[in-house]
């Protein structure tokens, strides 16, 4: 399974299996507060490969050409 952690401003994360939105019982995606939150949830069941994905306006914001494109890393899990 591909894990990609999306991560927003405020400490919010989102994350994807295999390019879905991974939900709750109440079809309303899971929102998990740090990345050691997100590791406890998928104890006992390792993803293969898992990525952080970030998008961020702070380029822009010093006066640096703005990028639509997030920022993505492949995390060591």
């Amino acid at each position: 399974m591909d894990l990609t952690i999306k991560s927003f401003e405020g400490n919010i994360y989102l994350i994807t299996e295999n390019g879905a939105i991974v939900t709750g019982k109440d079809n309303n995606p899971l929102r998990f507060d740090s990345i050691s939150e997100i590791k406890e949830y998928y104890r006992g069941n390792m993803p293969d490969r898992v990525s952080l994905e970030q998008h961020t306006p702070y380029d822009e914001m010093c006066g640096l050409q703005s990028s639509t494109e997030p920022l993505t890393l492949r995390l060591q899990w």
